[in-house]
């Protein structure tokens, strides 16, 4: 009886020292899914959203893999194209529009940066239990740009179309701030440059996960 006693007290012991060891491992990676907007050249101000893995390292570096989207769009619809007909020095320039809507001016357009983040927590070297984090990087990687402007002179039924489309070698700064919640979860903002010719400045509030 005294054995059997024993054998529970060691089996119990171990099983709670395994549980408070995994309850205090530290959660090395973080996933960061965020929405806000974006301001840049041609598309102005524009919504955003984005999506972020990394991987912390000593506490203190962080390398992760970032994916920005952002989007403009009028409160239109619009369908246009151009076309040269045969033995012709002209284009033919058709654009449509939802049925009964007067008007004169469409403008749409995206950005896309897709890029790795290299990364450094000062806080975490300073303060070790803080909840506060910040994470000052760098990111490289590319980034694609395209916009549509769609004009019609009513009176004249004149057309013009304008668009513009780049693809560019992507690199910059990027600052995040997280406040945990728990271990667990975390919520904060991040805001990165695009140095290149692309231009992004994006801005997100963002929901953190740790695992």
């Amino acid at each position: 009886m005294k054995r059997s006693l024993l054998i529970i007290l060691i089996a119990f012991s171990i099983g709670l020292s395994t549980s408070i060891q995994a309850q205090n491992k530290v959660k090395t990676w973080t996933v960061q899914v965020g929405a806000g907007y974006t301001v840049t050249e041609r598309l102005g101000d524009a919504f955003a959203s984005g999506f972020y893995v990394g991987k912390r390292l000593f506490n203190v570096l962080e390398l992760g893999v970032s994916v920005n989207a952002s989007l403009t769009q009028d409160p239109y619809y619009s369908f246009s194209y151009a076309d040269a007909m045969p033995n012709s020095s002209y284009y033919f320039i058709q654009a449509t529009q939802v049925e009964g809507e007067e008007w004169t001016q469409v403008e749409f357009g995206s950005a896309f940066s897709f890029t790795g983040v290299v990364g450094f927590s000062p806080t975490r070297l300073i303060w070790k239990n803080t909840r506060h984090d910040l994470v000052l990087g760098a990111q490289i990687g590319s980034a694609y740009k395209q916009h549509h402007w769609v004009y019609r002179n009513v009176p004249d039924s004149h057309i013009v179309v304008s668009t513009f489309a780049n693809t560019s070698f992507s690199y910059g700064p990027r600052l995040a701030y997280e406040y945990k919640i728990s271990d667990t979860l975390g919520v904060g903002v991040t805001a990165s440059y695009d140095l290149s010719s692309i231009e992004l400045f994006t801005t997100l509030a963002t929901f953190n996960v740790h695992f």
